[in-house]
């Protein structure tokens, strides 16, 4: 007997489902992507709500925030969704940077840069080494935060300020609040 699940993983394992890539997939891409994937599974023996479900549970342990919240949203709409589901769509629904784009400047001294970003991607947010037209938060660490408080403004820094006067709602964090606020969901990894 087919395992269907186990084909469903080596699809996602060689990244041939366009949603894998965390930068470039927008909601409404990977959304089409998981339910072309469920489809795809039709006439297999689990319920696409279940199917959907296990994707879920599968990018949760992979640590892929924002691919388990959509993928359990569309559990919820095929079908009934568990409570270890329910509990961690919460969690990440109440995430800050659930699809937001974040930009990291300077040097962070709690963590590693890829730390961080390994952290905001877990909590569901996309991230970049480059300013972006779609930056929704940047991420300031030594000496940038210090540097624009004394004038200096770097390209990231300077991009983000530009976004601003153009109406954009970008948050400028300092390191000391990014840590407050994965404080607040993964107390476990804050410096």
């Amino acid at each position: 007997m087919f395992n269907y699940l186990a084909d469903v993983l080596i699809l996602l394992e060689k990244g041939r489902l366009k949603m894998l890539d965390i930068n470039k997939a927008d909601t409404w891409v990977l959304t089409r992507e998981l339910r072309r994937l469920a489809v795809f599974f039709d006439d297999s023996p689990i319920s696409q709500s279940e199917l959907l479900l296990r994707i879920g549970h599968y990018f949760w342990e992979n640590r892929e925030g924002r691919f388990a919240y959509e993928a359990y949203k569309l559990a919820g709409k095929s079908g009934t969704l568990p409570e270890i589901a329910k509990e961690r769509m919460g969690f990440l629904g109440n995430s800050p940077f659930l699809g937001k784009m974040c930009v990291i400047t300077g040097t962070l001294d709690g963590t590693e840069r890829s730390e961080a970003f390994d952290d905001i991607i877990r909590l569901g947010g996309r991230v970049s080494d480059n300013p972006v037209n779609t930056m929704d938060i940047l991420i300031m660490g030594y000496p940038e935060w210090s540097a624009m408080n004394d004038g200096v403004i770097t390209r990231k820094v300077k991009k983000a300020l530009d976004l601003q006067k153009k109406g954009r709602d970008i948050k400028i964090l300092s390191e000391s609040e990014f840590y407050s606020i994965l404080s607040d969901f993964l107390p476990e990894l804050c410096p």
